[in-house]
């Protein structure tokens, strides 16, 4: 430099390096006023982190209202929680920590691993504070798609949960990647349990045969829609639908990483659609045997009415009186045959009325004992406060007859003709209100409250092969010539038009209850005014 030359300006050695050290690092850096938090300094990466130029940045203050932090879970922090306020008011050197730091021009935020540590003269008085802070910007962008990823996981998780059916993957061998909560509940296991267990575990041999069949379809690329039926332990088969497709990590992948699979238990559909079955089959028995009853009715009467013309025409004591009796005999009884299909068939006249069991029931027990005969006791057990009924008392009769009978026949063929001891017929009544649960469970029933008359004997139960036809009319497990094959049509009809409905349960070996869900009354019992006769004629 020429002798003459002015003096230039220059920064003092530690100036430089501070600037060369500070320039070249890959780090923002800021040197706040510790007095006054404005900005002494900043580098070029500090710059490109906040969006902003020097100019912009030099001289501002941690009071300025456009400038603001968050904290990791993005909550705004106060003025004095922000780095450099925090270090000049403790003292004290800031270790990392992660804060978000807003750009006005972005309107995002640039997110830093932020340190701050204080500087002092040399008689140790903090003149400034220098702030350091790493990008993790790109890291937290990361980090926050990775967890909305989780989230967006666990939702669908959530939500295959509660899908009423099996869900399921399998990987290339068939052992199960994943399973929703109804094949964990159907298993008993837990996820992590099913995460590598095969069919072998839960399944018997000839149905993991079955499965694993279906697998190696399904693995080779096709589609597989299926319907199985399996043995319980308990000896009930239970039905499913299943649908399985091929499991491939991309759309133009050839060869399928594994299989998805959907499957849906149909057994309750299975037994509704059979309960609708027999429901529309009776119903039409018994429109058939209703019309049927009705027209030959009406021929008995004629045959009744012209015998007993003849018997009062014909001579006394003489063989074709004797013809005449047993024509109008047989017309009786045929008679008695006819309302029980039309009771069936729910066409007889009826006066319902408010009835109180308790008070229906002596004069009726003491008929059905003689009916069940004396060796088979009958037992009455009512339920505390029974509701009445609104019922015909033709009905109650109607009912507890044929079920009576019908449980002495029961317990007879049981015993084989031996000693009736330990047997007995069961009547009992107690209060039920039904509800939507209870119609789930049984389609027949109707919400309501109900008096549940039921009859149990302790006969040998009834078949399942025998069960879905024990009330089609006329027929009969009994010998020729013991059975009508009316008694349960007429039960089930005479219950049906009360405006109730019968329920069986019977186990092999436990005998049979019949249960007649009887509606009740709103009535008071002592209102005694019959109410129009319903049914047809």
């Amino acid at each position: 430099m020429p002798p003459d030359a002015p003096d230039e300006p220059t920064l003092p050695i530690t100036e430089h390096r501070f600037r060369f050290l500070t320039e070249a690092l890959q780090v923002g850096v800021v040197l706040h006023d510790a007095q006054t938090q404005q900005i002494l300094y900043v580098n070029p990466m500090a710059c490109e982190l906040l969006g902003l130029t020097e100019d912009q940045l030099l001289g501002r203050s941690s009071f300025d209202p456009e400038w603001h932090f968050v904290d990791a879970e993005g909550r705004r922090l106060e003025h004095a929680d922000f780095p450099a306020v925090r270090v000049a008011h403790s003292g004290e050197p800031l270790p990392d920590l992660v804060v978000g730091a807003f750009r006005p021009r972005t309107r995002d935020y640039a997110w830093g691993m932020v340190r701050g540590r204080p500087l002092r003269d040399a008689d140790g008085r903090m003149q400034q504070v220098l702030v350091s802070f790493s990008d993790i910007t790109a890291l937290r962008v990361a980090e926050q798609a990775r967890l909305e990823a989780l989230q967006e996981a666990d939702r669908f998780r959530r939500a295959l949960d509660q899908v009423p059916a099996y869900v399921y993957m399998k990987d290339r061998e068939s052992r199960y990647t994943y399973g929703n909560a109804q094949v964990l509940a159907l298993f008993g296991v837990t996820a992590e349990e099913l995460v590598g267990a095969a069919d072998e575990r839960f399944f018997p041999p000839e149905a993991v045969a079955t499965l694993r069949a279906i697998d190696r379809r399904v693995l080779a690329g096709d589609d597989s829609h299926e319907e199985l039926a399996f043995d319980e332990p308990d000896g009930r088969v239970r039905h499913y639908v299943e649908v399985k497709t091929p499991l491939r990590d991309t759309a133009d992948a050839a060869t399928p990483s594994g299989i998805l699979g959907i499957t849906v238990d149909l057994t309750d559909r299975k037994a509704l659609e059979q309960q609708l079955q027999q429901a529309q089959r009776l119903e039409a028995i018994g429109r058939l045997a209703g019309g049927i009853a009705h027209d030959f009715n009406n021929m008995l009467g004629v045959i009744l009415g012209r015998a007993e013309l003849a018997l009062m025409a014909a001579p006394p004591d003489t063989a074709l009186q004797e013809d005449l009796r047993e024509i109008r005999s047989a017309a009786e009884r045929s008679s008695e045959l006819t309302r029980h299909l039309l009771a069936f068939a729910r066409r007889q006249h009826l006066l319902p009325r408010t009835l109180e069991l308790a008070t229906e029931m002596p004069p009726l027990l003491r008929l059905l004992r003689r009916l069940i005969s004396e060796d088979i006791p009958l037992r009455w057990e009512p339920a505390h406060d029974l509701w009445p009924v609104w019922l015909d008392p033709t009905q109650l009769d109607q009912i507890l007859t044929n079920l009576c009978v019908n449980a002495r026949d029961a317990i007879r063929a049981a015993s084989d003709g031996k000693t009736m001891a330990g047997h007995a017929v069961t009547i009992s009544a107690d209060n039920a209100t039904v509800d939507a649960a209870f119609c789930a469970r049984h389609p027949e029933a109707t919400e309501g409250e109900y008096v549940v008359l039921a009859v149990h004997d302790t006969g040998a139960g009834i078949p399942d092969d025998v069960r879905p036809r024990i009330f089609e009319p006329f027929f009969t497990t009994k010998p020729l010539g013991e059975g009508t094959g009316l008694g349960l049509p007429t039960v089930f009809g005479t219950v049906r038009q009360a405006g109730g409905f019968l329920l069986l349960h019977s186990q092999p070996g436990e005998g049979t209850t019949f249960a007649s869900y009887l509606p009740r009354s709103v009535e008071p019992a002592d209102q005694r005014t019959p109410a129009p006769a319903v049914g047809t004629s």
